[in-house]
Order: structure tokens, then sequence, then C-alpha cells
């Protein structure tokens, strides 16, 4: 085959890849915004969206084409909600991009090794082709990782402030799902996906599931195992018959002193972790600009020396 119609095959199939990769994360997007803005108005934030020509494509594509079985749909459908992805097809589309990924990210990683780094010879260049391969297939998951992570940062940010809001609209007398859509409105701005939980656990109860199991289905979202003694918490309180508020205001000052035991914990490793890059970069620096003058002035010394 001559070697501009491979070129031109090549760049048609990255084109192709990286339309394929936008419209699939476009349409993630664009339903995440979507459940996000009728959350805010009060619907129901597992509401389905309107299919787009996106997500119709995504509908045509075989679940064994992708490898997405009864098994891994959901236990990928569990990963994907902890990652704050509340779609129906959130498994199916994290899926699909992850094969585009392992796909457009050696072809285009091999064509521009040909057109930029003429040097490379052709083993070097599927070498490199194959490192990316890896990296199309490992950059995804790590990605839901991080997010996963970054998730349950927030959560565990956030706990004690929506026990300190139950604990105010219970003792104003709301009811337990009345409580939960006013705190979801109240982080909405601050962190939509924790609103999101709490719009799930509003709707597993007006469904009929019980309050305790509920509490544990959102404890399994989120993660949290502060999350878990909640609902441990008020399962003792209903079995005992004790009162709600006492217990959740003692729970709220000790998450309270957890959070606070958390960032005194991490101010105090921030000196240790400023040890390597301060002496790798600041003091080499520092000693190079306290030490050049001295050592100007013994070069001069022993020029004169040699002279005289």
């Amino acid at each position: 085959m001559d070697e501009n119609l491979l070129l031109m095959v090549i760049v048609s199939v990255i084109f192709a890849a990286v339309v394929a990769v936008t419209m699939v994360l476009g349409s993630a997007v664009l339903r995440h915004q979507r459940i996000r803005s009728r959350l805010a108005v009060g619907t129901v934030a597992t509401a389905d969206v309107a299919a787009s020509p996106s997500r119709k494509l995504i509908d045509r594509i075989d679940d064994k084409l992708v490898g997405l079985d009864s098994e891994n749909r959901s236990k990928l459908r569990f990963e994907m909600l902890r990652a704050g992805y509340f779609s129906v097809d959130a498994p199916k589309t994290f899926l699909v991009a992850r094969i585009v990924a392992i796909i457009a990210v050696p072809l285009v990683g091999y064509t521009l090794s040909g057109l930029f780094v003429s040097a490379l010879t052709p083993a070097n260049r599927f070498l490199l082709a194959a490192v990316l391969l890896c990296v199309g297939y490992v950059v995804p998951q790590a990605y839901l990782k991080r997010r996963q992570a970054h998730l349950l940062q927030s959560y565990r940010n956030l706990f004690p402030d929506f026990l300190d809001i139950l604990v105010v609209c219970i003792d104003a007398g709301l009811s337990f799902e009345a409580a939960l859509n006013r705190i979801g409105r109240e982080f909405q701005g601050r962190c939509p996906e924790f609103a999101l939980n709490l719009a799930l656990l509003g709707s597993e109860i007006r469904t009929g599931r019980g309050t305790i199991e509920a509490l544990e289905n959102l404890a399994d979202r989120l993660g949290l195992d502060e999350a878990k003694s909640f609902a441990m918490l008020l399962k003792q309180s209903i079995e005992l018959g004790s009162d709600i508020g006492d217990g959740l205001r003692a729970y709220a000052d000790d998450m309270r002193d957890k959070r606070m035991a958390r960032a005194e914990t991490r101010a105090a490793e921030l000196p240790v972790k400023l040890t390597i890059p301060l002496g790798l970069f600041v003091f080499p620096v520092i000693l190079i600009l306290a030490m050049t003058p001295v050592i100007i002035r013994i070069v001069d010394a022993f020029k004169a020396i040699a002279g005289g």
C-alpha cells in the first residue's frame, strides 16, 4: 500500500476515534448536568433524560461486545455511583470510552511519531504504540479511582455539616424525608454528588424501602465508615426508643472532633512533606548563591598567586 494512502487511512481512523470519544464524553457530561438541574428544581435525581444521538449510539452497542454482563454491570454500576456518575448507561459509556482510548491513543502516538520524530525506527514506533496501548487501558480506570478518592474526601468533610443541619431540621419538627429534601438543596451548590446521593436516599424511602436499609445503601454508595456508623446509630435509637436528636448531637460533635483531628494531622505532616522539595530545589539554590562569590574570590586568588 502506498505510504500516503496508509497515512490518510490512519488519520481518518484517528479522527473517527476522537469524534467518538467527544460524543461519548459530551453525552455523559450533558446527562450529568441535566440530572443536576432536575435536582435543583426538586424533581427526582434518578429521572432519566431525553435520548441524545450519542446515547442512541451507545444503546445500539451490544453489552457483550464491550464485555458487560449482569455481574460486571452491577459491579461497575456500583463503582460509577461512587465516582459520582448516576446515569443508568454510565457503565457502558465508561467501557466504550476505554475501548476507544485503547484504540485511539496508540494510533495517535504511532502516527505522530512517524510525522515528527523521523529518527525512530519502525520497531521503536511499535514499542511506543504498545506502551501507549497500556496507557490507554490504565488511564480511564486510574481516573475513576482518583475521582472516587476525591469524592470520598469531600463526603468525609461534608458529613459533619450534614449531621448538624439534620439535627436542626429534626429539632424544628421536620420529618426525616423532609429534612433530606431541605439538606439536599443546601448541598446542591457545595457538592452536587452528595446532594444526588441524598436524593437517592429520599427516593428509596418514598418507594417503601426501610429507613435503615436505605441509609446502609447510602453508606455503601459513599464508601464512608462514618455513614455506616450513622446508620447503626439510627437503628439502635429506633430499636431502643431513645431520642434520635440527642444521639445525632453527640455523633455530630464526635464527627467535628474527628474532622479537626484530621486537619491537625495533615498540618503536622506538612513540614515533613516540605523537606524533600526544600532539600532538592531550594537548598541547592541558596547554597549556590552563598558560595559563588567565595568560589570566585578563591579562583582569583589562585590566579594571582600563579601569575606572581
